[in-house]
């Protein structure tokens, strides 16, 4: 191969990677969204057809292969026709048709390495009665030609029956491939069932569809199915390529899931992958399906879990065939995880189904979707979805390239990017010219209504970054086919399956895996796991670029991977456990098959594992070596069986008729991951039933005696169920009676006799009652219901009784106790209410009412509310004289000769006449605090007067107390205008008011002043008093008083304090002020003085070196106002100064410096203190030539300090002098 053309990469070389790298992205897990990237302009592309040499060409089938090993995809097309990629610089493409031999195939032919010799070989389906299946082996170099190997590989020519799809796979991991054919129907509508041909290794094929245990048989029809499309793929991480069968003719879809044994286990309905059945509206027959043309897997939501697009033919009729509601729309099948099944997200993801019933352009508007191809046109890290759409003409039948917008949705930018074609089956991608940049073929018309031909679509890319890997397989097939490529950037991972054929009939995309990654220009990880099981990992690989690897097999390998039990029960442990050759350095365990790894280990032991619930397990277990480079990967396929429940209904039963009777079957047993959701469903032998319910308990009632049965039935969550039947008898119950009515009646009046009585179901309707009313008198008839009436002559009480009787002759009695009361009288009064004054006589009269025998009788009393009342007399009318005011009640009793009482009320008011009165003192004046006195008099009539009472209101919220006197006196707190009144009150509490007013006059407050002392230091408390101050007593305790400390601050308070921050003599003023504003003020002085300041001096050394910083603190006192403004001068010494209360220096010449600090406060006190500290020369090198060396000072203790001073001061006198003169212009300048 020419190593300017494909870059390889051998992986016996990558000796010296970097140890285990990260693991691949665990299927399932959550996709991790990419670095956020600017999304660039979509790709655009260009229609290269007639400049790549493909001009003209009819045809529906694609396939990508690189056939001459020379780097570059070739197209082969519909099997007859094979263009030759010319390679760079041109990239064209030239029909090598002839050359090869091609001349008697025709059909939809598919790229495959059956033979592992490193050649791309090809199947080709005979597409009608007149053509025959084919297997054409590539012969190499130097010709490059093909042979029709058919017959010689064991007639794989399929007897003539029409074939629309084929695909490679190795189904049974032998290293070989294998093929899976869809048959379609012959022109007499007669369908051929799909085939299965097993590699025998050999060159030749042996037909294993019914050993491999594929049946393809329609429901409906019994016969196969009509089929369109296939595509081969491990949707459930187990490692075993799984085959999905797409059929036409409203047929169900098949999963055929690998069981690891050469045998396969159709799952489309339990997966939801087979379609959705329907019945057909005008003849209730079905299930149909949909009119699958082809299908494609890829992982589009980066999931680590393989996706699945159907494309169907959606009929949208709703006339007379009515179509559309049979005809499964195209779907967005998304793998859910674990335990593998999938959800139609279609819609979810932004692609819209056509509605039914839609019309355009005068036809039904079809969804006719023809497959599909998965590929990330453009490169962002996200799969997108190219659509063909059939429909001859039409204009909305034109194809949709869906991109992938990273959030879980699609948009169509087919127009956009240039890529819309009309009336179009076939489609496949590669990078036909080697740019990273995934190109497109398709078929159709372009533009719309041109010519319905080939299209090659080249892709002009966008700045996306690229990676695509190419496979050789070594101890798995050569071509690499089912082989999984991870690839992690670090934020994500990205899968992609070699795969044997896909689309709609057969087309191919290239078998190498393209990636795109976005803006990302990091490193990425690249994971292969092999058929074979071999795991390969390569990290630090750069991107855009092409990587070839071939498959290693000198890593660790698994010779076997066991279970105790293939089928367990749920609940059941198994032990997984493992033989393997190489030395194996870490172990990773899936133990249910979900794509995450349970158990991470560094050395092997056995695994022990429970069946957590019934259904399919796929345990896995990876072994990787030091390097984390190479390994093996292996996995079981487990199917736990359900444990069905145990019924318990807890043995027979004995019950009564009518009486609820719980049964109870939580005596039940399961599996003990079943228990919890378990359902119970009770049925009886008479019909009854609970239903299937949560609960073990039923309650239920028999209306009739007998022998019944009931049977508890238990289903666990897997529809195991289990049945126990018990013997119930229901025995006869006595009739009960009940008596409703009252217990009270009067004489002469009818009573009505009522009751109710109850038996079992049967019994209730023959029941009979009969009534004994105790009085001596007959029975009651024996009565078909229990409501008889009965009249009592005479007062008293009876006990009455009541028997019911059912149609046994079973009976039941109850009684009631009638008491039989007399009807008392009635009275009414002539008038409910009447009006008088006080000592005027009132007439007041009423009547009395009873039976005929007792009118006569009556007799009459008043109460007349007063405490007066009459005596019993036969005439209802008196006369009364009220002396007081008020409301009475007067109440007229009325009684007959059996004592028995009635009464009526009158409402008598009575009036009264209020007093009058005069202020007789008039208004008056007077001071704050002086008593005033005041008189006044009542008037009322006679009997009144006396009992006269006064009040006085003062008119400042103040009272006098009732008084049978008038006079009172007062005194007023507080100046103002007072109006006040003399009220007086008689016995019945009228009132009458006369007013009066007093003006009140202020007194003002008189102010005195004291203070602790008048001469104080600065900041000194002075305490100023003002208790010597006076007023009226009742202005006294409101007295406010402020202070003016005469710097401009004030006080307030009988006692103030202050202190003064500046030297003067101030002038205090006390203000003193009463409630009603008056005022009065006192006058004091007070002179403050200044306080010096001291300070302190302090450095953080006495002595240093040459050009060590001394660092200088002053510690200043003052009073409190003084030291916030002190004012810092320091002096070093040498000519230099500086400021602030802490301040360094470093000193360039050796010597004692005195440094001094001067304090000063805002009024001009000052205070100084210095200290000296000591600077010396440290020994250094000898001096140059015409300077004095220094000094060597071999001394220690005082010695050396003193000899130290003195050297370092002729130093100085020698060039200290200048070099202090310096050090001081250098700091002055800096302040």
């Amino acid at each position: 191969m020419p190593m300017n053309r494909l870059l390889a990469v051998s992986f016996a070389l990558l000796v010296c990677l970097p140890a285990v790298p990260l693991p691949a992205l665990e299927a399932g897990a959550p996709a991790v969204p990419p670095p956020a990237v600017s999304r660039p302009s979509p790709a655009v592309f260009t229609n290269v057809t007639v400049s790549a040499g493909l001009g003209g060409l009819l045809a529906d089938s694609y396939a990508w292969g690189d056939y001459d090993n020379d780097g570059c995809e070739d197209l082969l097309v519909k099997g007859r026709r094979l263009f030759r990629n010319s390679g760079p610089p041109g990239y064209t493409f030239s029909d090598v048709s002839k050359a090869a031999g091609l001349g008697s195939a025709y059909g939809y032919s598919v790229w495959g390495d059956y033979n592992n010799d490193g050649y791309l070989d090809f199947f080709c389906c005979g597409q009608d009665e007149s053509q025959r299946d084919s297997l054409w082996r590539n012969n190499g170099p130097p010709g490059w030609n093909f042979t029709n190997v058919s017959v010689a590989a064991g007639g794989m020519d399929d007897g003539l029956r029409p074939s629309l799809a084929p695909a490679w796979t190795d189904y049974d991991r032998d290293g070989f491939l294998d093929i899976y054919v869809m048959n379609w129907r012959d022109a007499a509508g007669t369908c051929y069932a799909d085939v299965l041909w097993r590699n025998n290794r050999d060159g030749t094929f042996a037909q294993t569809t019914a050993a491999a245990g594929i049946v393809d048989r329609n429901p409906v029809t019994g016969r196969p199915n009509a089929g369109m499309g296939v595509g081969c793929a491990d949707y459930n991480n187990d490692g075993w390529p799984d085959i999905y069968a797409g059929n036409y003719l409203l047929g169900q879809n098949d999963l055929w899931h690998n069981d690891h044994d050469g045998t396969f286990t159709n799952l489309g309905d339990e997966t939801n992958t087979s379609g959705d059945p329907d019945h057909y509206p005008l003849d209730g027959s079905g299930p149909y399906y949909g009119h699958t043309a082809g299908s494609c897997w890829g992982d589009y939501d980066n999931d680590g879990l393989l996706d699945l697009w159907v494309g169907n033919l959606a009929h949208k009729d709703t006339g007379s065939t009515q179509r559309a509601v049979i005809c499964d729309n195209p779907m967005l099948l998304r793998n859910l995880g674990f335990p593998y099944v999938f959800e139609d997200y279609k819609e979810r993801a932004g692609m819209p189904n056509i509605p039914d019933g839609t019309v355009q352009e005068s036809q039904w508007r079809d969804d006719d979707t023809f497959g599909g191809a998965w590929c990330d046109f453009d490169n962002d890290g996200w799969l997108d979805l190219y659509v063909p759409e059939v429909k001859g003409y039409h204009s909305w039948a034109y194809s949709h390239l869906w991109r992938n917008d990273g959030d879980g949705t699609f948009t169509d930018v087919g127009l956009d990017a240039g890529i819309r074609v009309w009336a179009g089956i076939g489609c496949a991608w590669a990078d036909y010219n080697n740019d990273g940049q995934p190109d497109h073929i398709t078929e159709g018309t372009y533009p719309y209504q041109g010519p319905r031909e080939c299209h090659l679509f080249k892709n002009e890319g966008t700045k996306n970054h690229w990676l695509k890997v190419h496979l050789s397989g070594t101890v798995s097939n050569r071509a690499g086919i089912g082989a999984r490529v991870t690839v992690t950037d670090g934020a994500r991972a990205q899968i992609r399956e070699v795969e044997g054929g896909t689309g709609g009939h057969a087309h191919q995309n290239s078998l190498t895996q393209m990636f795109g990654f976005g803006a990302y220009t990091g490193t990425v990880t690249v994971e292969i796991r092999w058929p074979s099981g071999i795991v390969q990992n390569i990290t630090g690989v750069l991107l855009d670029q092409t990587i070839n690897v071939v498959e290693d097999g000198s890593g660790p390998k698994i010779l076997s991977l066991t279970s105790t039990g293939q089928t367990p029960a749920e609940g059941e442990e198994v032990t997984l456990a493992a033989t393997f050759t190489g030395s194996p350095s870490r172990f990773l365990w899936d133990l249910e098959g979900d794509g995450r790894f349970d158990l991470v280990r560094n050395s092997y032991q056995p695994v022990t594992v429970s069946m957590p619930r019934p259904g399919r397990f796929y345990p896995s277990l990876k072994v990787m070596d030091a390097a984390g480079k190479l390994g093996d990967w292996e996995s079981l396929y487990i199917v736990a069986t359900d444990v069905p429940p145990t019924a318990n209904a807890g043995g027979d039963r004995t019950a009564n008729e009518t009486e609820p009777t719980t049964f109870d079957g939580s005596a039940s047993t399961g599996a003990a991951c079943d228990v919890p959701n378990l359902t119970y469903k009770w049925t009886f032998n008479d019909g009854w039933t609970t239903g299937w319910q949560p609960s073990p308990l039923a309650v239920r009632s028999f209306n009739q005696s007998g022998a019944y049965s009931a049977t508890l039935s238990v289903r666990d969550d897997e529809n195991g169920t289990s049945n126990d039947t018990i013997a119930v008898t229901v025995l006869n119950l006595p009739p009960t009676v009940a008596i409703s009515m009252g217990d009270l009646a009067v004489e002469d009046t009818p009573l009505q006799f009522d009751g109710s009585g109850s038996d079992t179901g049967p019994d209730r309707p023959f029941l009979r009652y009969q009534w004994d009313f105790g009085d001596g008198t007959e029975r009651s008839p024996v009565l078909v219901g229990p409501g008889w009436k009965h009249t009592y002559t005479r007062s008293g009480v009876y006990g009455a009784t009541l028997t019911v009787t059912d149609d046994d002759k079973a009976t039941a009695s109850a009684s009631i106790d009638i008491t039989v009361a007399n009807l008392p009288p009635s009275g009414t009064v002539e008038f409910p209410s009447v009006r008088t004054d006080e000592d005027s006589p009132l007439t007041l009269t009423g009547t009395g009412t009873d039976t005929p025998s007792d009118i006569g009788t009556l007799a009459f009393r008043w109460d007349l509310g007063d405490g007066n009342t009459t005596d019993w007399m036969p005439d209802p009318t008196t006369v009364h004289t009220y002396t007081r005011s008020g409301n009475y009640t007067a109440v007229l009793f009325v009684r007959d000769n059996d004592g028995a009482t009635a009464n009526a009320t009158m409402d008598v008011s009575v009036r009264n006449l209020p007093p009058t009165c005069t202020a007789t003192t008039g208004d008056q004046r007077a001071d704050e605090d002086a008593e005033v006195l005041f008189d006044g008099t009542g008037r009322d009539t006679p009997t009144d007067a006396r009992s006269l009472l006064y009040r006085w209101d003062f008119g400042d919220g103040n009272q006098s107390g009732w008084s049978p006197e008038a006079p009172a006196s007062h005194s007023y707190a507080q100046q103002g205008l007072y109006r006040g009144a003399l009220v007086v009150r008689d016995d019945d509490g009228a009132e009458s008011r006369a007013g009066f007013e007093v003006t009140v006059d202020n007194l003002p407050p008189v102010a005195r002043a004291k203070a602790s002392r008048t001469t104080v230091d600065e900041d000194t408390p002075v305490v100023f008093n003002a208790s010597g101050s006076s007023d009226t007593p009742s202005d006294l305790g409101s007295l406010s008083f402020s202070w003016d400390f005469g710097d401009g601050k004030a006080g307030r308070g009988p006692a103030a304090e202050h202190s003064y921050t500046k030297q003067r003599t101030y002038s205090v003023v006390l203000t003193v002020t009463d409630n009603d504003g008056a005022t009065s003020t006192a006058e004091l002085t007070v002179r403050a003085s200044n306080v010096a300041p001291t300070v302190n001096v302090s450095a953080d050394r006495a002595r240093g070196p040459v050009g060590t910083r001394f660092n200088f603190s002053a510690e200043a006192r003052d009073t409190e106002s003084d030291i916030r403004t002190m004012k810092y001068e320091w002096r070093f010494g040498d000519l230099s100064t500086g400021t602030g209360q802490n301040t360094s220096r470093v000193y360039e010449a050796p010597g004692n410096y005195t440094v001094s600090v001067k304090v000063t406060d805002d009024e001009g006190a000052s205070a100084e203190a210095s200290l000296t500290v000591e600077v010396y020369k440290e020994a250094g090198p000898p001096a140059p030539a015409g300077e004095e060396p220094p000094v060597a000072l071999i001394a220690v203790g005082a010695a050396a300090a003193v000899l130290a001073a003195v050297v370092t001061s002729r130093l100085m006198a020698k060039r200290g002098g200048r070099a202090v003169r310096e050090q001081a212009e250098a700091d002055q300048a800096e302040r």
